[in-house]
């Protein structure tokens, strides 16, 4: 038996949890199913798009780093999805921008995701004959945890680790010719009023739609769907007033982050109200662009 095959990895992992799942499941009929499943792929090859393994094996990337050529990894698992990947060259951004891919074609189909991306050691296992798969480690654990209890509202965490990885990658690229590179980095992570780090997906897509309308459409998508949330969560039975108030107030902070990205976007490009919700911003202090600090 080779023990090499059995030890742990350290590796990028990102552990995502499909918000309502399990109520869904509960109160439809057998039709929510390919609804979800359908919703799972398509995400999921948003997600894969962007480790294409075709091409030049030396090709390097616009900081200079290899293209290492790689599948994902990912597990399903009821309503969670655990993503893993090697941390080598320029990988955290490759990860990064493609979670934030299939973050965002799940809201396309009104489905929220919560989760964290943190470093962390974790076994995986599969037998390509028996479509069998093996993962655990306290990798895992970390990121199931730093979800469940961090997370609160619908986003995607960063460890303090992830954030500072990439604030080194900030400071590695000179000033001279690569500012909108190294300026690029900024709109992954933004920090809360409440300390936490997560994923910036609105202000990624906004930084770099310079000429398309296609995020600007997103955002009229995720306005519409943080509204319909809101609505059932208030036109719920299941739940009584004190609990729908805690729920409510989940969307409430993602509508905050809503707004802020559609006032405050790195590119201070500024949009027609009609793609406000109108939360209360409190005096633009509600987030802020670590790194900038």
């Amino acid at each position: 038996m080779n023990d090499i095959q059995y030890q742990y990895q350290e590796k990028l992992i990102a552990f995502i949890d499909i918000l309502g799942f399990k109520d869904k499941i509960k109160k439809s009929d057998e039709n929510i199913i390919p609804l979800f499943v359908d919703t799972i792929n398509s995400a999921l090859k948003d997600y894969e798009r962007y480790f294409n393994n075709s091409g030049d094996k030396q090709a390097r990337d616009m900081m200079g780093c290899k293209i290492l050529p790689l599948n994902p990894d990912y597990y399903i698992f009821s309503d969670s999805i655990v993503f893993t990947m090697k941390d080598e060259e320029n990988n955290l951004i490759r990860f990064l921008t493609a979670i934030i891919s299939l973050q965002k074609s799940f809201i396309k189909n009104d489905i929220f995701v919560r989760g964290a991306i943190l470093k962390g050691k974790i076994f995986e296992s599969k037998n390509g004959e028996t479509n069998n798969s093996i993962v655990f480690g306290p990798g895992g654990v970390d990121a199931y945890e730093m979800e469940s209890k961090e997370a609160i509202y619908p986003r995607i965490l960063l460890s303090k680790e992830i954030v500072d990885k990439l604030y080194k990658r900030y400071n590695e690229i000179p000033e001279n010719g690569l500012e909108l590179l190294k300026r690029s980095l900024l709109i992954y992570v933004l920090k809360d009023n409440d300390g936490a780090y997560f994923l910036d997906y609105l202000g990624y897509g906004l930084f770099w739609d310079f000429l398309e309308k296609k995020e600007a459409e997103f955002l009229i998508v995720h306005k519409k769907n943080i509204l319909n949330q809101l609505d059932q969560i208030r036109e719920s039975q299941k739940n009584n007033n004190r609990e729908k108030y805690f729920i409510r107030s989940k969307y409430f902070m993602l509508a905050e982050y809503h707004d802020f990205s559609c006032i405050n976007n790195f590119i201070q490009r500024r949009l027609s109200p009609k793609y406000l919700i109108g939360s209360r911003i409190n005096n633009n202090t509600s987030f802020i662009r670590p790194f900038e600090v």
